[in-house]
């Protein structure tokens, strides 16, 4: 394409025409010239200008087809010399920490249905250890709890933001295993350093429970709601974490096996606790066991756990950052109003 250039398009006051790109120039006359074209202002040499676009090459970098300075801009020149116009484009970057992000939540989730299910495959076992109480029973608290708390991640989460969400959970949840716990992990432990007979103290019962031994009931109903109030911020949350660290290409692997991690955590309790739990001394050690593994994902994420990284790794993420309104969602209210106000909800909600 050819831009016409009269001795009209150019304003008298006007200090320095600059064309950057591709194109041609015709003078009105017929005459073109093809390719990048850079024109100078008169009475500066060469040499001169130059240096001087090298200078400013350090702070400015010049995007599209076409620049044209004119006193209708900021800058005495033409240019807008203001910070942001100096600033450099950002670009899509992605960093190894994604992978430390996605594992934490990962294992986090997978520990969390762990829990959720520990008694599934010993109902014996459990009813055992609490007469008059199910291990289906437990199960469905733990689910009532985590139906509510689905409720209010997304507000949560938009107000402290992902980082502190995962970490406090984790905390909420390692703290609710040991409460699943007790004392019990006394008795374990002396057992595995072989010394559990040379202390008797541990044979102490309080009102015919056993005071290093499984907790009552309605202690280990609270831990198991504590966990299932943390549950929600791992399960909910892959897809933001996917948006905040993970390139477009890459955002349906990884909220994939976060959510797959889900699963694992199901198909372990029932692999250990069937194996692991035969009775009651099994029970005490299995629930200790996952506290430990709790409390050990619980400080590697207050450790590791990162809340943004440096750069956006998309584009999306990039023009969302540069106008303000990065990882900005609605309150949930209004999602669920936008979600039941689709055409054709209704039906399938009936059904």
């Amino acid at each position: 394409d050819s831009i016409p250039l009269t001795s009209k398009s150019i304003p008298k006051h006007s200090s320095m025409i600059m064309f950057a790109g591709s194109g041609s120039i015709s003078d009105g006359a017929g005459a073109s010239i093809g390719g990048d074209v850079e024109m100078q202002p008169m009475g500066v040499s060469k040499h001169a200008l130059d240096a001087d676009h090298h200078h400013h090459d350090e702070d400015l970098e010049l995007h599209g087809p076409l620049l044209l300075s004119s006193d209708d801009g900021p800058g005495s020149n033409g240019f807008d010399d203001s910070p942001a116009s100096r600033r450099p484009p950002i670009r899509p970057q992605v960093f190894r920490q994604r992978w430390v992000q996605l594992g934490y939540l990962s294992i986090l989730a997978l520990l969390s249905d762990w829990v959720c299910f520990s008694t599934a495959s010993i109902p014996d076992v459990f009813e055992e250890a609490y007469p008059g109480h199910s291990s289906s029973g437990l199960i469905d608290k733990f689910l009532f709890m985590n139906v509510v708390s689905c409720l209010a991640v997304t507000d949560v989460v938009a107000r402290f933001g992902l980082q502190r969400c995962i970490k406090a959970s984790a905390a909420l949840m390692a703290l609710g295993c040991w409460m699943r716990s007790g004392l019990g992990i006394v008795p374990v432990i002396f057992e595995a350093l072989g010394m559990r007979e040379d202390f008797t103290f541990m044979d102490t019962k309080v009102h015919d429970i056993p005071l290093f031994g499984l907790p009552p009931y309605p202690v280990i109903v609270a831990g198991t709601l504590m966990v299932g109030m943390a549950q929600p911020f791992f399960q909910c949350t892959p897809p933001l974490l996917s948006a905040q660290w993970f390139a477009s290409n890459e955002r349906a692997t990884s909220t994939a096996i976060a959510l797959n991690f889900n699963q694992v955590g199901i198909a372990t309790a029932f692999l250990v606790g069937g194996e692991m739990a035969d009775g009651y001394d099994g029970m005490m050690q299995y629930f200790a066991l996952i506290a430990i593994l709790c409390t050990v994902a619980a400080a590697g994420t207050f450790l590791q756990f990162q809340s943004l990284p440096p750069v956006p790794p998309s584009a999306s993420e990039v023009e969302k950052f540069q106008k303000g309104q990065l990882h900005r969602e609605p309150p949930f209210y209004v999602s669920v109003c936008s979600f039941f106000s689709t055409p054709g909800f209704t039906r399938p909600l009936a059904a």
